[in-house]
């Protein structure tokens, strides 16, 4: 029966073996990676961007919302003086309420663009901070595509110059045992033909003619003495 201890190690050791193949695969495809985490950051950066047109056009119309009140309420108290010179009492309390009520939401829209400028202010500082973060990544990134471009071109080089050197020694062994078989066969012919010659006695006569030896041979001189002698 299996020991919970050693259930235990069992399970650690397959995670174990799952995070190193999680980790080599990652490790081999880091480049492509990060590419796509530096697009989705720009991505989310570009979402970013039109979520601050959105509050800027929204503080636009909140400031021209505030031009209006500011506008009315000048006109108001235009009014009011006005009929406070006509000794119209009434009118000008009246005119008096207005004013309170537009300069109350005047104050809340003025609020309300403080808050936008706040928060288009804050989003802004982000943006740009995430932006360059985002470029020096990439600055990054591209010198180290170059190491790897160069780590990658030493390392083909390098196994071409191996299998080269390889190939270079096959050949040369190669060579070596055609020379030896050549050499031997040429030895096996120089035997094959002399021993033919000493079949046919043409070993000894080279021999003689090397010794200055002529068997056989008769000079003119041998000849016409021989012609002198008379007939038998």
């Amino acid at each position: 029966m299996t020991s919970p201890s050693i259930l235990s190690k069992l399970v650690t050791l397959f995670r174990g073996k799952v995070t190193e193949a999680g980790t080599a695969v990652i490790d081999a495809n880091a480049t492509t990676i990060i590419d796509q985490e530096i697009r989705d950051a720009r991505a989310a950066i570009d979402q970013g961007k039109r979520e601050l047109a959105t509050l800027m056009a929204q503080q636009t119309l909140v400031q021209r919302e505030i031009e209006q009140l500011e506008a009315s309420i000048q006109q108001d108290e235009k009014a009011a003086r006005a009929a406070l010179e006509k000794g119209a009492q009434d009118l000008a309390e009246e005119v008096a309420g207005r004013i309170a009520r537009t300069e109350t939401a005047l104050e809340g829209k003025r609020s309300m663009a403080a808050d936008y400028a706040r928060n288009i202010a804050s989003i802004k500082g982000s943006l740009d901070t995430s932006a360059g973060t985002i470029q020096q990544l990439e600055q990054r990134i591209q010198v180290a595509k170059a190491h790897q471009v160069t780590h990658s071109a030493r390392a083909n080089a390098s196994l071409a110059s191996g299998q080269a050197n390889g190939r270079m020694k096959t050949a040369v062994d190669s060579l070596a045992r055609m020379e030896q078989r050549l050499q031997q066969q040429t030895a096996t012919q120089d035997a094959a033909e002399q021993l033919a010659k000493e079949a046919s006695g043409a070993d000894l006569d080279e021999r003689l003619k090397n010794a200055g030896i002529t068997p056989g041979k008769q000079s003119a001189a041998a000849v016409l003495e021989r012609l002198k002698q008379p007939s038998a």
